[in-house]
């Protein structure tokens, strides 16, 4: 009798301390790609034999380590042996290097225990795209009146000025260099292509001009960065503005397969979106989350939906790929680390877009 109240405690105590995963849901970047555009006189355009951002083998291999290590972190979430539909739902951008980052994850996460063909060590995966005339979750390429406000009134917003006229001459130095007309103004966007360009080049060992010194690359990143911040923070603008262009419709989603797992009404134990740097940025922004960290590629946001002893909580975690596979968890403003469902709602509901088509509409 006292054996089996002891190993009632024992058990208490474990389920206290390791939770049951409800519903787990991962919001991903894709891996690394090549430029997604050449400034005019960049020197390794005949680097990508591929084309223009299209996934390279080492995107494919950093997706692939990803799911070889959510088997790793959930080793008792899904039935990785078979193929389990009704289990895990995957969504991804219409983009060819969303959809093959996501296959690359499902390939390390459902090998098949035979081949279908001698030697193919693999099974198709159902995965769903969005297409881009009405993703407003992942991509945001779909037409929005209200996000094209928004838009305007970043631009014009006095930080997004003040950005461009402290660094104006720079970028203008830079644009000339890269190859832009002379007497040509330097925009914020160019600046971003530039930085885009180096940025692949390094993670390819490709060389770099010899003008774009540490001190240039290094302000041409920070620019870069300082322009993410300004769009994709929620200051200074209402949250009843951000969520038509940021990152409330992909936040409705998830709050909604929440909601159906809670109420019974969905089996699925996995939700995988494959997006892209902005798709992370602007849901982070949303949820009120400082910007500014960079979102490399492979890099993922993760909800954990989880029952403890004493309720059920939603926990959140960040799994920065520039520093490694493990995720670091991070606390949701206004709530605990872990954080109650219900309390957890109460902050996020309002900062969700459940409807864009129809809040969408023409002004």
């Amino acid at each position: 009798m006292f054996s089996a109240i002891l190993g009632l405690i024992l058990l208490g105590s474990t389920y206290a301390e390791y939770p049951v995963n409800i519903l787990v849901q991962q919001v991903c970047r894709h891996g690394d790609r090549s430029p997604c555009n050449f400034y005019p006189n960049y020197a390794h355009k005949d680097a990508w034999v591929q084309g223009l951002g299209v996934l390279t083998p080492l995107g494919m291999q950093q997706m692939y380590e990803g799911g070889e290590y959510f088997k790793h972190r959930y080793p008792n979430l899904l039935n990785y042996s078979t193929y389990m539909p009704d289990q895990i739902k995957v969504v991804s951008s219409a983009a060819g290097r969303a959809f093959r980052s996501a296959s690359a994850f499902l390939a390390a996460m459902y090998p098949p225990g035979e081949d279908i063909l001698p030697g193919l060590n693999w099974q198709p995966i159902q995965q769903r795209t969005i297409s881009y005339e009405i993703d407003y979750y992942l991509k945001g390429s779909a037409y929005c009146p209200k996000t094209e406000v928004l838009n305007d009134l970043i631009i014009s917003s006095e930080q997004y000025q003040q950005l461009i006229q402290d660094n104006q001459q720079f970028m203008n130095t830079v644009c000339f260099l890269a190859g832009y007309p002379r007497n040509s103004t330097c925009t914020l966007s160019d600046i971003e292509r530039i930085n885009d360009c180096w940025t692949c080049d390094a993670a390819h060992n490709l060389t770099q001009p010899e003008w774009a010194t540490q001190y240039v690359k290094s302000r041409v990143y920070d620019i870069f960065v300082q322009r993410k911040t300004i769009y994709y923070s929620t200051d200074p603008y209402s949250k009843d503005e951000c969520y038509y262009g940021k990152g409330g419709s992909l936040l409705g989603l998830i709050l909604n397969n929440f909601k159906k797992k809670i109420e019974e009404e969905i089996k699925m134990k996995f939700v995988y979106y494959s997006g892209h740097d902005n798709t992370l940025w602007s849901l982070m922004g949303d949820l009120g989350f400082p910007v500014g960290t960079p979102v490399t590629k492979g890099s993922c946001v993760i909800f954990e939906l989880n029952k403890y002893c004493d309720g059920i909580f939603v926990e959140m975690f960040f799994q920065n790929r520039t520093v490694g596979l493990t995720p670091e968890p991070i606390t949701l403003p206004g709530c605990d680390e872990r954080c109650e469902f219900e309390k957890f709602l109460r902050i996020t509901h309002p900062l969700a877009n459940f409807a864009p088509e129809e809040n969408c509409g023409d002004l």
